[in-house]
């Protein structure tokens, strides 16, 4: 199965070009006209991408010996770029073929009401995802009267809770009685600045808090967490072995939390993602949080989070918020990972820059590119 988009400004045009790239029995599913006017149409159809008679030519390029596979070699690597295709259409096809084919197609200028077309037109230049967007478009249409004359408060309401139904949130560290917090993540996200964060205020309220950070032995590290922690009145303490920290827990086992700095580990390392599953298996349960920047693309968001899977993460925690003006790619990806989203970190002071994620606080991302005060 192929799924392909194609643009531009008449429909018969684009629908002739689908009849030439994708054949007689390409299924249509789905239409739209975006903000700027241009029409939408992706279409679906089974077997190869058609080439061109002139992509054919058998003639060897001079100085080149043209090798030929037996058939069974051929049928192999036709099957293994089969396989390939389909692991990268089938994500996708399956998010789609709700909306698409059990649902009616919208008309987006002239079906929704005016309120929803409005926020479909922000959601979309924010780049919201096609199937997410058309869901949540979907479900306000319904719950909004076709004259879409509903005070903007109401409305405001209406689309936060179909927000709360699509995004979960996990409220803060703790609330769930565990003790033992762990961030994990690839380097560079903000993980170390986020757990002194998190130590500081914790500490502010009374709270008795250690810090704990993992160590790669393949890696040298700086102590700039150790220093943020004498700084603010903590205990800190290193661990380098599954060992190592399961003996650092039970030392401090009477404190009411205990916030373990995983080290940046790169999605890409099999054997480094190993050692760190392996390192956090403990005897005492961790909340795990795989904390990501927001100015990142979904791809690698997704990507990362693919992989960090290994470590059994529960909790989303999003950085760097204050470096980034368009949401879209964050809000797809924390949709695709299904996973609770815990804290937004908006920027580097020490503890300030933290907060709870609310509904209101992903509406300011969405309608406005920034969160409310």
């Amino acid at each position: 199965m192929r799924i392909k988009k194609f643009v531009g400004r008449q429909s018969s045009a684009i629908l002739q070009r689908i009849k030439e790239e994708m054949g007689e029995d390409a299924m249509i599913l789905a239409t739209r006209q975006s903000p700027d006017g241009r029409i939408e149409i992706s279409a679906a159809a089974e077997g190869q991408h058609r080439v061109a008679p002139k992509a054919m030519a058998d003639t060897p390029r001079p100085g080149f010996q043209r090798v030929t596979a037996s058939p069974s070699e051929s049928s192999e690597l036709s099957i293994d770029r089969d396989i390939v295709a389909l692991k990268e259409e089938i994500a996708h096809l399956r998010r789609s073929v709700q909306s698409v084919l059990t649902e009616p197609r919208i008309d987006f200028d002239r079906d929704m009401p005016p309120i929803v077309a409005a926020l479909y037109r922000r959601l979309y230049r924010n780049g919201i995802d096609d199937v997410l967007l058309e869901d949540i478009m979907l479900r306000l249409s319904r719950l909004v009267s076709p004259t879409g004359t509903v005070p903007s408060a109401e409305f405001r309401k209406i689309f936060s809770e179909v927000i709360g139904d699509t995004i979960r949130t996990s409220g803060p560290i703790g609330e769930n009685g565990v003790r033992h917090v762990v961030f994990v993540g690839p380097p560079g996200v903000g993980k170390s600045t986020t757990v002194s964060k998190l130590a500081a205020r914790h500490l502010a309220r009374g709270k008795t808090v250690a810090i704990v950070a993992l160590s790669d032995p393949r890696i040298p590290m700086g102590d700039m967490l150790g220093k943020i922690a004498k700084l603010i009145g903590v205990p800190y303490a290193l661990a380098g072995t599954r060992g190592d920290l399961t003996e650092q827990l039970g030392k401090f086992r009477d404190l009411d939390m205990v916030l373990i700095d995983a080290y940046g580990e790169s999605p890409g390392d099999s054997e480094g993602m190993v050692r760190l599953t392996e390192l956090l298996d403990q005897p005492v349960n961790l909340e795990r949080h795989l904390v990501l920047p927001a100015t990142a693309t979904e791809r690698y968001l997704v990507s990362v989070g693919e992989r960090y899977h290994e470590c059994g993460f529960d909790r989303l925690l999003i950085t760097k918020t204050d470096e980034e003006q368009r949401f879209g790619s964050m809000v797809n990806s924390i949709v695709r990972l299904k996973t609770p989203l815990s804290y937004l970190s908006t920027g580097r002071r020490i503890p300030q820059d933290i907060r709870v994620v609310t509904i209101s606080d992903l509406l300011g991302l969405l309608l406005n590119g920034q969160l409310l005060q």
